[in-house]
């Protein structure tokens, strides 16, 4: 079969669908073992930020921790032939092909979140999800282990952004059902239940593998399967409904994470921060989490602003 045909194969098989779970194809370089800390990057870009980021994370989460990158057919070489070579022969780098090209919509990202598929190519049980507009912190002092231990689900809080979500029990497919609005037709006699996420943005997280498979056991988005739509959301909602003990932090605890809309002073980590927070927030951010500096020449050059006046 011609790479082409595979391409088109594997987007299709993307879309939502009743039949089958959204996926893109993935496949393993190596038979990696599985461990039990892992940081995944999904970049299918020959994105100029994706190396430096990975070494500053690995340097920040140090030897017990592998690096997982979702990359694609395109940028394999550009991955292979990089500053990460070494770390690859080791095994400290895990590579994992999706078969796609070039870019991948957000439409295709989200899918691939709430994807069981996906996660069970997640080849560790305690992750950090992190992209190319995120870094941690090596200066924090704040442990991992305190949000790895204590919680399954952890992102950076949504401020005074209150995403409101609607679940109820969906009887055609015996899960429960995420909306982002109020249904306006119910498939159960049990009531639907309220709830207004606030923890949290998955651009910069951590999550219990085992957790996530079993939300997705249970949950399913809104039109059985969602496009186009905000996967961190879905999980925020599901988690904070969940009623097999999964746990969740606070506004409060979550702040000191991850910073994106709220100002810590020694945060885990930060996700594009600058277009939230206030100028003078984010000089004293580049004092305390200096590797946010890997980030500012890139996103000025974008057009990014760097703090709000």
């Amino acid at each position: 079969m011609k790479l082409g045909l595979v391409m088109l194969l594997t987007l299709v098989a993307c879309y939502p669908t009743k039949e089958r779970e959204p996926q893109v194809i993935i496949i393993h370089k190596d038979a990696y073992p599985s461990v039990q800390k892992i940081a995944i990057i999904v970049e299918p870009r020959d994105h100029p930020l994706l190396v430096p980021i990975v070494q500053s994370v690995m340097r920040v989460l140090g030897d017990d921790w592998k690096i997982q990158i979702f990359h694609s057919v395109t940028n394999e070489k550009y991955i292979q032939d990089s500053a990460l070579r070494a770390d690859i022969e080791s095994g400290k780098v895990y590579l994992s092909k999706m078969l796609v090209e070039n870019n991948i919509s957000i439409g295709i990202y989200n899918s691939m979140m709430i994807s069981s598929y996906f996660w069970e190519q997640v080849l560790g049980e305690e992750v950090i999800l992190f992209e190319t507009d995120s870094v941690m912190c090596r200066s924090s002092g704040i442990k991992l282990s305190e949000f790895s231990e204590n919680y399954d689900y952890v992102g950076a809080p949504w401020g005074t952004f209150k995403n409101a979500c609607y679940v109820s029990r969906d009887d055609r497919y015996n899960k429960w059902r995420v909306d982002m609005s109020e249904p306006t037709q119910k498939y159960s006699s049990k009531p639907i239940e309220f709830f207004e996420a606030q923890v949290g943005n998955s651009g910069f997280s951590y999550r219990n593998r085992k957790k996530t498979l079993e939300i997705l056991t249970n949950y399913v988005p809104v039109n059985d399967y969602y496009y186009n739509f905000s996967s961190d959301l879905f999980y925020a909602c599901a988690f904070q409904h969940s009623a097999s003990g999964s746990r969740v932090p606070s506004v409060e605890q979550a702040s000191h994470f991850s910073v994106e809309t709220i100002m810590q002073d020694a945060p885990i980590g930060v996700h594009k921060p600058w277009l939230y927070l206030k100028t003078d927030e984010m000089e004293k951010l580049e004092v305390a989490c200096p590797e946010i500096l890997i980030l500012k020449p890139y996103y000025l050059e974008k057009g990014h602003p760097w703090g709000t006046k």
